[in-house]
Parts: C-alpha cells; structure tokens; sequence
C-alpha cells in the first residue's frame, strides 16, 4: 500500500484511489482550486465584468494532479474531478415580446374587441358594432379577427321571363295599380311593446318599396348567410330586433298579398294587435295594413 502526496492510502502502485494523483509525483504547492465568477445573469461564467476574474493553477501542479487514472466505475478521476467545478446548468427564460399596435392576433386566439362598450366589438372591414364571439361578420361575412372580407358570393341567376308577365297580368287585373310598403320608425308601436335595452332613434327616414316579386323577403341582409332581402332593412338605423330573413309578403293569384312569419326570433306582429301571428302560416293583408317587425319598425302596406 502507497501514499500520495496528498497524504491519502491507495491499494494501487500506480495512481491514488481517493483523488486520482500519480504515486510518486512531487508538488512543490498545494494545487489551489480554480475560482469561478458568477456572471449578473448567474450564468457561471468569468470574463464579463462582474467579479475578477478565475486565478488559473500552476501548469506543473494541474498537469500532475488531473492526469488520467483508471477508476472502477467506468469514469476516470479526471472526469469526477472536472464535473464538481461545472456548476448548476442555468436555462434561459427568453423574455416575452409584446406584438406591435395593429398586429393581427396570433392563429386560434380570440379576437379582441374594437370599440364598442361590454361584450361588443367592431368589425374591420364594414364598421358594424355587433356582439363579442362571433368569428366572422353578421352583416358582411368578413373575418372579425383579421378584418379580411369574404369571398364574393355567386352571380344570382336571372329571373325566369314569366316573373314578368306575371307582374304585367297582375296590374292588367287590378286596373293598372300597384302595392307598395313604405318602412318607417313608429314611436307609437315601440312605446305599446315596451322593449327594455333599445332607444328610439332620433332620425330615420321613411324608405318606400314597390312590391313587384311575387316573393318579397324582408329582413337583413347577410352575406355570410347569403340572404339578400328584397326590402333590406340593414343600415343606420338599424333595428336590432329584426331578423334576417324576418317575413315574406307572398302574392297571391288575385294580385293581393298575404304576410307570412318566416319563424322570426321575436316574431311579426299586425296592426293593433301585439300577439304575433302564428310562424309560417298566410295572414292576408289589406290596403292600409300595418306589419309591425323588430323593436320599433312598422311596414305600411299600401295600394297606388
């Protein structure tokens, strides 16, 4: 049995057991241990400014003291030498980039509101305030995260020719005369309904429309949905409670026209009466007939 330098006993005639030495070897000094400098970052690092820097070894010392010797684990004494001066390994936390003003939001995430008060937001592309969770645009379809509108719809085919002479035939019957609906804001039915949440407005004018189809839809127009009603009620001001495809005035063989509630969200009401008439059934309708839709909105039915 031998003893190294370091005063320690080894088995083996060749290097020290304990920490590694060659037996036999002179070392004029003890061999002093290596000073690390912790970076502001702690990042284990010298040289950066923030400490002096690491006070290196006598090159005759360290040769002799970190010379490789076998060892019975499968590592020499070198490398368990060498993995205690290493330190912690530090991971970088990079720091969060705020997104520049006007960027668009990130895939997946929900866009956040424009303007508007509570759980409202605008759309980018037509201005239309509307309620927050919609993904694209009740009125034109467009993207309410990234403003980018829809594709446009299809051509609408043209009308058969017999709409036409039907149209011919029906004022030929009536003596030459026609129907018209003219859309005004009636004050008198908003205040008998009693709607909560919604305010008269102060300016809309009344919008006349020849009844000349045999079908005429009325309600908002969607691009998304691909409704397009003969009497668009879409526009400022724009009734909130009226439905996009909210009735139809049907005609009828004689050249009358009857009303017929196409399952509207809170229904169509007629004249006086403020029951609504029953979903999907034929209410015939008369010269100076009132068919009252949404909050505040009363259509005049009238013969010229």
């Amino acid at each position: 049995m031998g003893t190294c330098v370091n005063g320690h006993a080894s088995d083996a005639e060749d290097y020290c057991d304990v920490c590694g030495v060659r037996l036999g070897a002179t070392v004029t000094g003890a061999v002093p241990a290596p000073t690390i400098v912790v970076g502001p970052a702690g990042d284990g690092t010298a040289g950066n400014g923030a400490g002096p820097a690491a006070t290196p070894a006598p090159a005759a010392a360290v040769a002799s003291a970190v010379a490789p010797a076998p060892s019975t684990n499968g590592k020499s004494a070198v490398t368990a030498t060498l993995s205690t001066l290493t330190g912690p390994t530090v991971t970088a936390v990079p720091t969060p980039i705020p997104a520049p003003p006007g960027a668009a939001p990130a895939p997946g995430a929900d866009p956040a509101p424009t303007g508007g008060a509570g759980g409202e937001m605008t759309c980018q592309h037509c201005g239309v305030t509307q309620d927050h969770g919609h993904k694209y645009c009740e009125v034109c379809g467009a993207d309410m995260a990234t403003g980018t509108p829809p594709p446009p719809p299809p051509p609408k085919p043209a009308p058969p020719p017999p709409i036409q002479s039907r149209r011919s035939s029906t004022a030929s019957s009536t003596g030459g005369r026609r129907w018209e609906a003219v859309v005004e804001a009636d004050r008198d039915y908003f205040e008998r309904l009693g709607v909560d949440g919604i305010d008269f407005p102060m300016a809309a004018p009344a919008r006349t429309f020849s009844l000349l189809d045999a079908n005429v839809l009325v309600g908002r127009r969607s691009v998304r949905r691909g409704i397009d009603p003969h009497i668009d009620l879409t526009g400022s001001p724009e009734d909130p409670g009226v439905s996009h495809a909210h009735c139809t005035f049907v005609r009828q063989p004689d050249g009358s026209f009857v009303l017929v509630d196409n399952g509207s969200t809170n229904g169509t009401r007629l004249n006086d009466d403020l029951d609504p008439v029953p979903a999907n059934r034929p209410i015939p309708l008369a010269d100076g007939d009132r068919v009252h839709v949404g909050a505040w909105t009363t259509i005049r039915i009238r013969r010229r």
